[in-house]
């Protein structure tokens, strides 16, 4: 079993891609949109698994990231990103906490400030998503993650 399928190594049934949306363009140009897929996957109920045997060959997307985007550009991208999988699909319970400690981040880090703001730019498409997924929802986070324990 596995949390994610990583995306250029991924292999979906048309139908499940579809269903689940496919990546969500919110974390355009990427990072964790696949982290954010099996976050949704699992949640709804399914599986994920990851095969030792199979060789995939992938061209690091580092590479043409960096030739796109500067260092600090590249790791606002990251963080923005990964704050949003955790607005998206985190419990309201653990939501809350996140917040507390987003807070907390923003003021022994002041520079987290930026990405921070990046993020709450997308908030109306990620309460819109909240709001859509949750009659998909069959499992909470706490099961989910209980998988992985």
């Amino acid at each position: 079993p596995s949390f994610w399928a990583s995306g250029g190594s991924a292999a979906f049934s048309k139908t499940l891609w579809h269903q689940l949306g496919g990546f969500d363009h919110i974390f355009s140009p990427g990072y964790y949109e696949d982290q954010d897929l099996g976050f949704r996957a699992h949640k709804r109920g399914f599986k994920i698994i990851w095969e030792p045997k199979t060789i995939v060959e992938h061209a690091s997307p580092e590479s043409t990231f960096r030739r796109a985007f500067s260092p600090t550009n590249l790791r606002y991208i990251k963080e923005r990103n990964f704050l949003l999988v955790h607005w998206k699909n985190l419990d309201l319970v653990n939501l809350k906490s996140n917040i507390y400690h987003l807070g907390s981040k923003i003021f022994h880090h002041p520079g987290y400030l930026i990405p921070t703001l990046l993020a709450l730019v997308c908030l109306p498409s990620v309460l819109s998503f909240r709001h859509r997924e949750k009659r998909f929802i069959k499992l909470n986070e706490s099961a989910v993650f209980a998988k992985f324990v």
